[in-house]
């Protein structure tokens, strides 16, 4: 099996900042971060009674 070789086609490895940059890394600010997980955490605070009923009637139907 032939190996390939990237400089026959006149192209070089990226170094891993490159590759966050080529795969849409866009850094959130933390606040931002904060806000989501804060509305995660309030979500299921509110709704904790549907979310323990809802994985009993899941974990019971595999029985």
């Amino acid at each position: 099996m032939k190996k390939l070789e990237l400089s026959k086609f006149g192209v070089q490895e990226m170094d891993a900042k490159e590759m966050i940059n080529q795969n849409g890394g866009m850094e959130l600010p933390k606040w931002i971060k904060g806000l989501g997980w804060g509305y995660l955490v309030t979500e299921a605070v509110e709704h904790w009674a549907d979310i323990k009923r809802g994985f009993a009637e899941g974990y019971n139907a595999q029985l």
